[in-house]
């Protein structure tokens, strides 16, 4: 009852003693229930002492070298964002790149020639991005705001919007989310998006034995499991994990005997901000084993300019995941053979999964 009251008194750091006592004032309950559940919320970590070490958090993960190294040895990822931000940028440009990460893209639009850049970065790369910017002699139109776009505010509201906030679930980094915030509140009323759309794509696969056993609870795996430990574990073989997929490199994905062609599920128009998504039907092309629905992406950055990350067309650099929706059980389909499925939004993520 008290705990969305405690976590907004502790936007800022406070005293137990204050924070009891406002919350307790306003909302005329009784002192121990109100301490009970303030404790029980520093017991599970959702609010930190002043001494308590912080755990590794999105930020901590967004400051791993590791990361921005793969980011940038993408190439035609990289490329393809900052040809986008050099179609679209003018002299009077205020541009807004949140997720800034390297600054890549903030120097880029700078050096592409807008008025003045502003890059939003939570971990401590921030700093990096001010060191890119000065290297490259646009340290005077770039400003770096470190913290989550959500909680930042601008001078002065921007024209264009650059955010590569898109994870192997493309939307899981919640940039739909961050895109309607900066529309409601950073952004001009007519400020140009990049990307302006993204487009999530399915179809059907075959996947090796050896491969889907790695995923699953299957045949392979629990018949082993019981000769090997003397127990009888096919019950495991029912188990479904449906709802939550599993990721491939590219190269992996790309080898998988497509069953089907790809079909639009879904996507973002970031102009409404508003994922799209409906039920959809996947039709085999062949006769085979139907082991799972892959799921892409693809991303329009500009008039022109799209990113796919289609595991048998895309880039060999391409940084981005595979999805893989493996079913519990796989069967055989015939050409022709429809499977009806379904696409919801979830909790910031897309969930592939069977009709009801």
């Amino acid at each position: 009852m008290h705990g969305l009251a405690l976590l907004a008194a502790c936007s800022e750091p406070t005293t137990l003693r204050a924070l009891v006592d406002g919350v307790a004032a306003r909302s005329r309950r009784d002192f121990a229930e109100i301490a009970a559940t303030l404790m029980l919320l520093i017991d599970n970590g959702l609010l930190l002492g002043a001494e308590t070490p912080l755990q590794k958090t999105d930020q901590g993960t967004w400051a791993h070298f590791p990361t921005h190294i793969g980011l940038l040895d993408d190439e035609l990822r990289t490329k393809q964002f900052l040809a986008a931000i050099r179609a679209q940028v003018t002299a009077d440009d205020v541009v807004l790149d949140i997720g800034s990460g390297t600054g890549v893209m903030a120097v880029g639009a700078a050096l592409a020639g807008a008025k003045h850049v502003f890059a939003m970065e939570a971990s401590a790369m921030a700093g990096t991005v001010r060191e890119l910017a000065r290297a490259n002699g646009v340290a005077d139109r770039v400003t770096v705001l470190q913290g989550w776009s959500t909680r930042l505010e601008l001078p002065t509201r921007a024209t264009l919007l650059v955010t590569e906030t898109i994870g192997n679930d493309p939307l899981g980094e919640h940039i739909v989310d961050i895109v309607a915030d900066a529309k409601k509140r950073l952004l001009t009323k007519d400020a140009r998006i990049i990307p302006h759309e993204l487009s999530v794509y399915a179809y059907l696969a075959s996947v090796p034995d050896e491969l889907a056993d790695y995923h699953r609870f299957g045949a392979g795996n629990t018949g082993r499991w019981s000769r090997d430990y003397g127990i009888d574990f096919g019950v495991l073989a029912h188990v479904t994990n449906q709802a939550l997929p599993t990721s491939l490199e590219q190269r992996e994905a790309a080898s998988l005997l497509e069953l089907s062609e790809p079909v639009l599920v879904g996507g973002v128009d970031f102009g409404s901000t508003l994922p799209l998504i409906t039920p959809f039907a996947l039709v085999a092309k062949s006769a085979g084993r139907f082991d799972a629905v892959v799921s892409y992406f693809e991303v329009a950055l500009a008039p022109g300019i799209t990113l796919s990350t289609r595991p048998s067309i895309a880039s060999p650099t391409n940084s981005w995941l595979t999805r893989l929706w493996l079913e519990s059980t796989p069967r055989w389909v015939a050409a022709g053979e429809v499977i009806r499925l379904q696409a919801r939004f979830a909790q910031s993520s897309i969930v592939i999964e069977p009709t009801t």
